[in-house]
């Protein structure tokens, strides 16, 4: 396993499965993320290493750092239905292509393999010798079946014919007016690129300056941000983290009273001395809140103590 090392963003397989380190957590542990279906998983780098020396861990086959222009970012329950049909659809194709133990690609070889599993699973538009190596190509370098969802999402941009120097200055411009007030409008990252451009074209020669976008082009260009940049901007990106993070399902339970959380919550008053008039503090009485929670419906008593 030459190169291989617990650092973020590195991909290994363990046990046959493919991980990648996604954050280091402050006591040492690791956070790591399953490729096959984007599922967090905890593990401490005792174990790793450990299983590293027996032999359970190779990063070899796989690549070191995941290809974020072409793979999906979050879980693969996060997309439609269409979109989830369509994935594994192409995963038939390469799974097929992957057990086989020697291939080329050619007609000879691939087409009997793309009739075989077209009639197993129904597909009246079998893909092309051409699309199915795309499709086998980007799984293999990324070793992540979530390389193979259409990325219909990042169409727009593709066949954007604004000058790259524009876009560039455009991400500026909406970085800028976020910062200096998170209430900004589309206007104000308007006019901020105006200024840029007119700035820019100063130092051009008059037949090589760049031509000023249009306002309905800016607002087509911003409205295409995803969500989380969205908030990133606006909020901060521990606002963005917390309202788009991934949650899990919670506990259930099965009799009353086998779950119980309290939580103490002090009085927002002050008290005063009646000789120095001096705050002694918030008085030690506080109200007692415990939820019980029985399969998925939850009671709160409220019960007033006092120490």
């Amino acid at each position: 396993m030459r190169g291989f090392a617990l650092l973020k963003g590195t991909a290994f397989e363990w046990d046959g499965t493919a991980f990648r380190v996604e954050r280091m957590q402050p006591d040492g542990d690791l956070l790591l993320e399953r490729l096959t279906d984007g599922a967090f998983i905890p593990a401490s780098r005792d174990r790793l290493l450990e299983d590293y020396a027996n032999g359970r861990i190779s990063s070899g086959s796989v690549a070191t750092t995941l290809q974020s222009d072409t793979v999906y970012s979050r879980v693969l329950d996060d997309l439609a239905a269409p979109t989830k049909a369509e994935t594994h659809r192409r995963w038939q194709y390469v799974q097929a292509l992957g057990e086989r133990c020697s291939f080329t690609f050619t007609r000879s070889c691939l087409d009997p393999l793309i009739t075989e599993v077209a009639q197993r699973i129904n597909d009246t538009n079998p893909p092309s010798i051409t699309t199915l190596y795309r499709w086998y190509s980007r799984y293999r370098m990324n070793r992540d079946t979530r390389a193979l969802i259409p990325r219909t999402d990042r169409r727009g941009l593709i066949g954007s014919h604004l000058h790259q120097t524009i876009l560039n200055l455009l991400a500026q411009s909406i970085e800028e007016a976020y910062k200096a007030s998170p209430k900004s409008t589309v206007q104000s990252v308007y006019v901020r690129i105006l200024a840029k451009i007119d700035a820019e074209n100063r130092h051009r020669m008059p037949g090589d300056r760049l031509k000023c976008p249009s306002r309905r082009t800016v607002y087509r260009l911003v409205s295409r941000m995803n969500v989380y940049d969205h908030v990133t901007l606006r909020e901060g990106k521990p606002s963005a983290e917390k309202r788009l993070r991934l949650n899990k399902p919670g506990t259930t339970t099965a009799d009353i009273l086998e779950r119980v959380e309290m939580d103490h919550t002090p009085l927002d008053l002050f008290l005063i001395d009646e000789k120095t008039w001096l705050p002694l503090g918030r008085p030690w009485r506080w109200i007692t809140i415990a939820g019980c929670y029985w399969g998925t419906t939850s009671a709160m008593v409220i019960r007033p103590q006092q120490q």
